[in-house]
């Protein structure tokens, strides 16, 4: 059986990208899997791709698109076109999802050998119920709860994920929301925590004065927040640091707020890291910020 798992940018560093490689990976034992990936990016993606699984990218963007024909009018004109299918607070989440990648997801479902094809968020959720041809077992994936989504949002999914063959989150707390939600036949709706691929994972001694924290430099991160919460244990506990593995723009910002806060000296900025397991073993706590988490 050919799997294929849709997702925005696998270029990037995020969560529910390292998820999806993880998946792919424990797939590709059993079955062929692919990952395809709306955009590119990069040369390379950031997390190493698993043993037998094969990744393709729909839309060069950015450098990857340099020395390439530039888009005629038309395309220009789906660029700028919002794709109706998707509600704006989902377009406003994620820019990779626009009129143009939506055309060539819908030629990509329109010619491919797959088998099973998932989603990885509810833009391209909506976008698979739409337009995945009735020969594909369609599944969704949610990454984040169901009361994160905006009112848009829930209505387009009230609508439109009926339409998918089946659905998978992250918790159980979450599948009995969406029991309530959709009402959904017996056995559509499963819960499926993210997992990690088997190995041996080093373990804190607990023994190092270091909070950890990971995750891209966005709004929902609150690494405002985190800095205000630390700079009161950083007054009572001068020895203890503060270690943030993130990626993306926004670093200098975060940087000048470290400096104004006086945090110079216990708090440091290490980047993005292809070994987070291992970094983590290093600390002896993990502060997690965020406003809103898929699972806990």
């Amino acid at each position: 059986m050919k799997i294929s798992i849709l997702i925005a940018n696998a270029y990037g560093m995020g969560g529910t990208i390292r998820t999806v490689f993880n998946l792919a990976g424990g797939l590709a034992e059993r079955h062929e899997v692919e990952i395809v990936s709306l955009v590119q990016h990069a040369e390379e993606p950031f997390f190493t791709l698993p043993d037998d699984v094969t990744l393709k990218a729909l839309l060069p963007i950015g450098r990857m698109a340099e020395g390439r024909e530039p888009p005629g009018w038309l395309d220009q004109w789906r660029e700028r076109r919002t794709p109706w299918t998707v509600p704006e607070s989902e377009l406003r989440s994620n820019k990779f999802i626009t009129a143009r990648t939506e055309r060539e997801m819908r030629d990509y479902l329109r010619r491919t050998d797959a088998d099973v094809v998932m989603g990885t968020r509810p833009g391209i959720n909506l976008l698979l119920a739409k337009w995945a041809p009735s020969r594909l077992l369609t599944i969704g994936q949610e990454h984040t709860h169901l009361g994160n989504h905006e009112p848009d949002l829930r209505a387009a999914i009230r609508r439109r994920y009926p339409r998918l063959d089946g659905m998978a989150v992250l918790t159980e707390a979450d599948r009995q929301r969406y029991l309530d939600f959709l009402r959904p036949p017996p056995g559509w709706l499963a819960t499926i925590p993210n997992a990690l691929p088997p190995g041996d994972y080093p373990r804190s001694s607990q023994e190092n004065p270091i909070i950890a924290a990971a995750g891209r430099i966005a709004p929902v991160k609150q690494y405002p927040k985190l800095l205000k919460a630390f700079s009161m244990v950083a007054r009572v506990h001068p020895d203890w640091r503060l270690r943030i593995y993130a990626g993306g723009r926004g670093q200098d910002n975060l940087r000048a707020r470290i400096a104004r806060m006086g945090l110079g000296n216990q708090v440091t900025l290490m980047g993005r890291t292809r070994d987070l397991p291992g970094e983590l073993a290093k600390a002896s706590l993990l502060a997690v910020s965020s406003s809103t988490r898929g699972s806990g």
